[in-house]
């Protein structure tokens, strides 16, 4: 006995398998496939789902946003109003094309 290897993890799991007894992996393997095939979520797919926390960080990011474009959107409208003739200024314009040209 004292001349004999010890055993390597290789050979361990040959001689669990030869026996058997469900290594780790295994379990794991069976386990996961039981969980899937029922439709079940595991921690691991929790994962890549977003937190409450983060969910708030970027309710403030958009609600930042929108407030921007509406006053981007504001200062639009206002230089449209500035920069645009009236209605009466419209009108007067029309009429003197329109006598230019001939229109009736």
């Amino acid at each position: 006995m004292a001349g004999e290897k010890p055993l390597t993890k290789s050979d361990l799991l040959a001689i669990l398998r030869e026996a058997g007894i469900p290594t780790k992996g295994d379990v794991q393997r069976i386990v996961s496939n039981e969980i899937s095939s029922r439709g079940l979520t595991t921690k691991d797919d929790l994962k890549g789902l977003a937190t409450k926390d983060d969910l708030v960080h970027m309710e403030r990011r958009l609600k930042l946003r929108m407030g921007k474009m509406r006053s981007n959107l504001f200062q639009a409208i206002g230089n449209l109003a500035i920069n645009s003739p009236t209605i009466q200024a419209f009108q007067k314009l029309q009429a003197k094309v329109d006598r230019y040209i001939g229109v009736s």
